[in-house]
């Protein structure tokens, strides 16, 4: 009999340990899937990261303009609410750290967000035009075409991709926040001409969603001062492949 109980013990023990398990399990998989990272870059000049949700805390490390950050999102909602420099907002807590780290909200912006109106305007590259090459003597870009970035005012960015007997043109907004530009274009046009003397005739237009992060750097060759944009980012539907070689810049 006492055998008995033994092994129904044992059956129940392991029972429980079993099912204990599987509720552990089944939480972190539910926090897993409610606390989803959000990625967010760096809009100041730098952002202390802290080590806890308080301006009085100690600051672990800086983020420069930029900057991508991973942010728990559930402290989207739920963080910390303070008023830092005139500046209500949360405190953020990374979700890429292997500590406690916190970040204020007005120091980053969820990097989808930076494609979207409102767009800060900056005169600074308002009638810029940049060629798209290797060397400063131009060319050597390794692509078989011409691109031409064009920045214009309200904000709007085109760029325009010339082949022998077609062009196409990439319409979008555009903002400066420090040293980054972020690009985002929502259409696609195609022009053709039947010789190099026709005028071009709109073939087609298609509405794309397209992103494209730049950043002002200054010129690799020995000597040289010009800051140039080099392409840091673009999402994967963006047909003008190459943008992103880590030889050729924008250059006026």
């Amino acid at each position: 009999m006492k055998k008995v109980v033994s092994v129904f013990s044992a059956i129940l023990i392991i029972a429980i340990v079993v099912s204990c398990k599987r509720d552990k399990e089944s939480t972190e998989s539910s926090q897993g899937k409610s606390n989803p990272s959000v990625r967010y870059r760096v809009i100041k000049k730098s952002a202390a990261i802290r080590d806890n949700s308080s301006i009085n805390s100690k600051i672990v490390r800086t983020e420069s303009s930029g900057e991508v950050v991973y942010i728990d999102s559930l402290s989207v909602s739920e963080g910390i609410q303070e008023t830092v420099e005139g500046k209500a907002g949360r405190w953020l807590k990374l979700s890429d750290s292997s500590t406690p780290c916190f970040v204020f909200s007005t120091d980053v912006k969820a990097e989808i967000d930076l494609f979207k109106p409102p767009f800060r305007m900056d005169n600074e590259i308002v009638y810029k035009k940049c060629n798209y090459q290797e060397s400063c003597a131009g060319g050597g870009s390794g692509i078989p075409y011409e691109l031409i970035l064009d920045f214009k005012e309200e904000n709007v960015v085109s760029i325009q991709r010339d082949e022998i007997t077609k062009k196409y043109v990439y319409n979008g907004k555009y903002q400066k926040i420090y040293d980054h530009v972020y690009l985002h274009f929502n259409e696609i046009i195609l022009l053709s001409n039947k010789d190099s003397s026709s005028e071009p005739v709109i073939e087609s237009k298609k509405a794309i969603n397209c992103n494209v992060i730049l950043k002002f750097t200054k010129c690799p060759e020995e000597g040289h001062h010009e800051i140039l944009l080099k392409t840091i980012y673009t999402s994967s539907n963006f047909d003008i492949p190459d943008t992103d070689s880590s030889n050729c810049y924008w250059r006026e």
